[in-house]
Formats: C-alpha cells, sequence, structure tokens
C-alpha cells in the first residue's frame, strides 16, 4: 500500500517538476530556441515561442522584433511594423543595446518596401543619431574635412589622413548615400557614402595590418587589389558592396559637379575589382557620364 502511494507522488509530482522547469527557463534561452526555429522557416512554432515569453513578461522588446520578423516573412508590413514600434518602446530593457540599430534598420527596410521615403529617411538617421560622438560639433566638423579633402585632393588622400570605425552605422550611411543620390541631394549622399565607404576602408586596413603586417601598397588600388587576394578581407569587402559604394559615390560626385574626384573614384572601380559588374559601370560612366533619374524604385540597387 505504501509503496502505491510513493509511485502515486511520483508520477503526479515529476510532470510538474519538468513544467517548473520548463517555466523557469531564462529568456534570453527561450529568445534563441524561438530564433533558431524562426532560422529553420519553422514560423508557427517560433511564433509560439515568441508570444509565450510576452506572455510571462509584456516588456520584451526581443519577443515583439521576432514576432515582427515573422509577420515580414509573411508579408503583414504593418503588422510587422507594430512589433518594431513596440520593440522599440521597450528598447531599455534589451539583454544587447546594440539590437536597437538592428530594429530601426528594419524599419528602414519595411519603409523602403511600402514607398514611405520620408519614413525610410527617418529611420535612417535616427540610427545615427544614436550616437552622441556623431552628432557632436567635433564629428560634422571632421566630415566637413573630410569632403573637401575629397573634392581637393581625391580618396587617396582622405584614406591617408582619416580613419572610421563605425560597422553599426555603415548600413545607415550606405543607404542614405543612394536615397540622397536618387532623390538629388549630391553633395549628402557624398558625405554619407563616403564615411560608408571609408568605414570599411579603415577596418579592412587594419584586418590587414594585423594579417600581413609587413605588407606594402603603391595606392589604394594596390590596396584593394591585396585584400580580395585575402579570404577574410575579400568576403568582408564582398559583404559590404564596396564596389557598388565607391561606384554611387562616384555617381554623387559627378552629379555634384566635381569631375576630379569622379573619375578618380571610378577610375578606381575600373582598375581595383576586375570581376565586378560595377567595373562595367564604372567604364561607361568614365566614357559618357550621366546621373540616374530622380526617383526610388524597388529596381534599383540597395545595400539592404
Amino acid at each position: 500500500m505504501r509503496k502505491g502511494i510513493l509511485l502515486l507522488i511520483i508520477c503526479v509530482t515529476f510532470p510538474a517538476a519538468i513544467a517548473w522547469t520548463q517555466e523557469k527557463q531564462p529568456d534570453w534561452l527561450v529568445l534563441e530556441t524561438g530564433r533558431i526555429a524562426f532560422e529553420k522557416g519553422e514560423f508557427g512554432q517560433a511564433m509560439r515561442i515568441f508570444r509565450s515569453v510576452l506572455e510571462q513578461d509584456r516588456v520584451s522588446p526581443e519577443a515583439h522584433y521576432w514576432i515582427g520578423r515573422i509577420f515580414e516573412e509573411e508579408g503583414e508590413y504593418s503588422l510587422a511594423e507594430e512589433q518594431y514600434r513596440r520593440a522599440l518602446e521597450f528598447r531599455r530593457q534589451l539583454y544587447v543595446m546594440e539590437y536597437e540599430i538592428r530594429i530601426r534598420e528594419r524599419l528602414a527596410r519595411l519603409y523602403k518596401e511600402k514607398g514611405n521615403y520620408a519614413q525610410f529617411e527617418k529611420a535612417l538617421t535616427d540610427i545615427l543619431a544614436m550616437d552622441d560622438d556623431y552628432t557632436s560639433r567635433e564629428a560634422e566638423a571632421m566630415r566637413a574635412a573630410m569632403i573637401r579633402v575629397l573634392t581637393d585632393q581625391g580618396l587617396e588622400k582622405v584614406v591617408e589622413l582619416y580613419r572610421l570605425n563605425k560597422p553599426e552605422h555603415f548600413l545607415a550611411n550606405a543607404e542614405l548615400g543612394l536615397f540622397y543620390y536618387r532623390t538629388g541631394r549630391y553633395m549628402d549622399a557624398v558625405r554619407h557614402l563616403l564615411s560608408g565607404g571609408l568605414t570599411v576602408i579603415s577596418r579592412t586596413l587594419l584586418h590587414m595590418e594585423v594579417r600581413r603586417p609587413f605588407l606594402e601598397y603603391t595606392g589604394i588600388t594596390d590596396f584593394f587589389r591585396n585584400a580580395m587576394a585575402e579570404e577574410e578581407s575579400a568576403e568582408y569587402l564582398e559583404e559590404s558592396r564596396i564596389d557598388a559604394l565607391l561606384y554611387y559615390l562616384g555617381a554623387s560626385l559627378y552629379a555634384a559637379g566635381e569631375l576630379g574626384s569622379f573619375r578618380q573614384v571610378m577610375e578606381l572601380v575600373r582598375d581595383a575589382f576586375p570581376g565586378s559588374p560595377w567595373r562595367s559601370r564604372a567604364i561607361a560612366q568614365l566614357a559618357d557620364p550621366s546621373i540616374e533619374p530622380v526617383i526610388t524604385s524597388r529596381e534599383f540597387f540597395y545595400f539592404f
């Protein structure tokens, strides 16, 4: 009789112990399980996991973000936007504060898809404004000085004098540069594309100094050729689409009337990236320069 009672107690309490263990899993672990399901395309399972987090803690910005990603994948852009905005409302509760930039980038993508270009621009500028250093007078003065050097002495001299290492700003700068070029604000385009390009170049230089400290370059074209021959730096340059960015930097310089620096940048694209489709476009621009139509469209190239 006593054995039967003991067995009954074990049978009743063991499932409860499992449930208690599951309930006590930290949110970050549950969120990671949901992320893995999302990456596998198991959106229904991922949705259940993220909603379970909200049932326990309604101020989880990560859960709102991932639910937004699911809605976005399903083409439910308005619902996705609502979730991203909720995530930003609770941004101070983020486990990793840099996640806020990712959320704002997803919002910018949504606005681009919906054709809401005013909000698209604002979402990107909000990313840059998160950094007090970016909005300081010193930073603004440095960006103005970089443009003067670019237009007076060329990109080679800019790389010699300046370094930028703000990779979290890369996409915002690159997309804003394209947007301003396509809407006729050419010097604004130059400013952002130069910042994005110099970030990529600066980080690649740092990488090459560590991997090949005794390697010498005869110029920026030679630097890119050597970087493209090294596996990790080549992968980074291709992922950042530096050839496209430099092409649009050159195009923006031409549109702004800076013909000397335009030619120098387009010649760099032509000579440094022999296997790139942007090389042929640079050659065409050098032979017969033109400005792309002043519109925005899905048919154009984007960085995201």
